[in-house]
């Protein structure tokens, strides 16, 4: 499924004001989901603004190109490990858990 979602602004926390973005996912996202968005200088926090977006409506050079969310915000935890020892999260976006 492609999703179009908009960045977090980074000068005014819990608003998403960016331009519209595609990108690939396989999770059920409904709008107004917060995810975690992979991109070229790290991962970034985005909202879900439209789902099922058709390809006809994403430009045919980007398509290969388009990035997959993974996770919804916040990042889940791993659950302990056999040990009794924690795995930690479930992806390195510590940066994120620190607001």
């Amino acid at each position: 499924m492609i999703v179009s979602v908009k960045f977090e602004d980074a000068r005014l926390p819990g608003t998403f004001t960016s331009k519209p973005y595609h990108y690939k996912t396989a999770l059920p996202l409904a709008p107004g989901d917060i995810v975690v968005l992979p991109t070229k200088n790290g991962e970034g926090i985005g909202m879900v603004i439209e789902t099922m977006v058709p390809e006809s409506k994403v430009d045919e050079r980007v398509m290969p190109l388009l990035r997959e969310i993974t996770q919804k915000y916040p990042p889940v935890p791993v659950q302990n490990d056999s040990s009794g020892g924690s795995t930690g999260c479930a992806s390195a976006v510590s940066p994120f858990l620190n607001r």
